[in-house]
């Protein structure tokens, strides 16, 4: 496998979709004993971990238990990628407050395996990390450099091929949100009929409304309606 990484790199990172990229890395991470693994931009305060998530392979039940328990906020591999640079496994990461000794805990009753964590860096420093789950330490070890290396291709090209936050270049999901909310509907009840949690509907509210420059929700479906971003 080492001697195809600039191989995969260089076909991750030419990819013209996420879900391209995704399988690209699914199966090259398979070969160095990455079963599962999650890319996540570092999270803002009370950010939703849709927001945050940049890419991943996880199992569902893994990925709601992380989410009703808000998880990304007390995540100690997340908080330990901020003040490091070099990759660790998540189980060696300090556990010290009871919500990240009780994570921890509940991680290993599930059965979640070790991971190797790395952190993803920036012009400024870092600016998420990758959560790199595989059945055996050792494994992961060795192939360290090479699950660095790929897991680095995803995370960046997923970004590049990510939306970029302009004025007026509102994301499919924005416009769905503001079309229901046009028509009367709650922010709940628009997380009901697109199974979202509020909170998430909450934040794709505020993002339209800064890309419109709107004060409150009414002016930006205002603004999209004139400006043919939704009809209704």
């Amino acid at each position: 496998m080492q001697y195809r990484v600039p191989e995969v790199v260089d076909r991750i990172l030419q990819e013209k979709t996420s879900k391209a990229v995704l399988d690209h890395m699914r199966k090259a991470l398979r070969e160095v004993g990455v079963e599962y693994f999650c890319l996540i931009r570092f999270p803002r305060p009370d950010e939703p971990l849709e927001m945050s998530i940049v890419g991943m392979n996880m199992p569902t039940a893994w990925v709601e238990n992380y989410k009703f328990h808000n998880s990304q906020h007390i995540d100690p591999g997340i908080q330990h990628s901020r003040k490091v640079v070099q990759p660790f496994f998540w189980y060696d990461a300090p556990a010290q407050k009871p919500l990240q000794i009780e994570m921890v805990k509940g991680a290993k009753e599930m059965g979640i395996p070790e991971a190797l964590v790395v952190p993803v860096p920036g012009p400024m420093g870092s600016i998420g990390t990758m959560w790199m789950g595989g059945g055996s330490r050792s494994e992961l070890q060795a192939n360290r450099l090479i699950i660095q290396a790929i897991g680095l291709a995803g995370f960046y090209r997923l970004q590049e091929l990510s939306t970029p936050i302009e004025h007026h270049q509102l994301t499919k999901r924005e416009r769905e949100v503001l079309f229901l909310i046009a028509k009367g509907k709650s922010a709940a009840e628009v997380g009901y009929i697109l199974h979202l949690s509020t909170r998430t509907i909450e934040w794709h509210i505020i993002q339209a409304m800064r890309k419109l420059e709107a004060r409150n929700r009414i002016q930006a479906v205002v603004l999209a309606i004139r400006d043919g971003l939704i009809a209704v």
